[in-house]
């Protein structure tokens, strides 16, 4: 703890087990997943909680493969 700065805080480091290291990658995977969605055709509900789809347009197979890889990320 440094005390002579306001405001002040306290700094915690510790060693995950080998358990806790897994759902830690396992949350950064998800978050990196996460950030590549393209949200562009979707709409939220006002509370986050729903959304829509905006209509596609009609993609044809290789388009349509294409932009699945883009979202996956591969």
């Amino acid at each position: 703890m440094r005390s002579d700065y306001i405001p002040n805080g306290y700094y915690v480091t510790f060693t995950p087990s080998a358990k806790m290291q897994t759902v830690i990658n396992e949350a950064e995977r998800l978050r990196e997943y996460i950030s590549k969605i393209d949200t562009r055709d979707v709409e939220f509900t006002a509370d986050g909680k729903k959304f829509i789809l905006k209509e596609f347009p009609k993609l044809d197979d290789e388009e349509l493969n294409k932009r699945m890889w883009k979202m996956l990320g591969k």
